[in-house]
């Protein structure tokens, strides 16, 4: 992690500070607070299980750690 969320700056109250990871899906882009990602993982569209009558937007199921 950044040396800001190490040394704590940002976990004190009133900053108003966060630090984003920045991810793209097509082009639209999303900010997710890096205190509360544990990992980050390949894709990989073999692990998908299609969910029958899912939304467009949903592909399925991602088998993570061997769970889903």
């Amino acid at each position: 992690m950044t040396t800001a969320l190490n040394s704590g700056i940002l976990l004190e109250s009133g900053t108003n500070e966060m630090e984003l990871l920045t991810v793209f899906v097509g082009e639209q882009a999303f900010g997710m607070n890096v205190a509360k990602v544990q990992s980050i993982q390949q894709y990989d569209a073999d692990r998908v299980t299609p969910l029958p009558d899912a939304p467009k937007g949903v592909a399925g199921m991602y088998l993570y750690r061997d769970k889903t």
